[in-house]
């Protein structure tokens, strides 16, 4: 949630916590947190559910660790199967996913 729910900078926070630096690098950024600054100049971030939190930061490990070998990593796409197969088999008819307040 952010302070004015602008679609574009929430989608932008969404894709550097969870998927790639690709668009921090483009814009020039030297680090994450830069580029999270950028964003939050536009429309500050007021609230980031915990489990989001989780991934987020384990996400952010992966990348920085991948960087560390050169590589370019995107978490999102990596995890997406797995994730759609978790619910998958998680959910029955009868029983919706808890959506974490996402």
């Amino acid at each position: 949630q952010s302070r004015d729910n602008n679609d574009e900078i929430i989608a932008k926070n969404a894709e550097l916590y969870f998927g790639s630096d690709a668009a921090r690098i483009k814009l020039g950024y030297a680090t994450p947190q830069m580029y999270l600054q950028h964003l939050n100049g536009i429309d500050p971030t007021i609230h980031v559910p915990d489990a989001a939190v989780f991934v987020a930061r384990t996400s952010f490990l992966f990348r920085g660790m991948g960087s560390l070998l050169q590589q370019q990593l995107c978490t999102a796409k990596s995890w997406s199967k797995m994730a759609e197969l978790a619910l998958k088999e998680e959910c029955t008819p009868a029983q919706e996913p808890y959506r974490l307040g996402l």
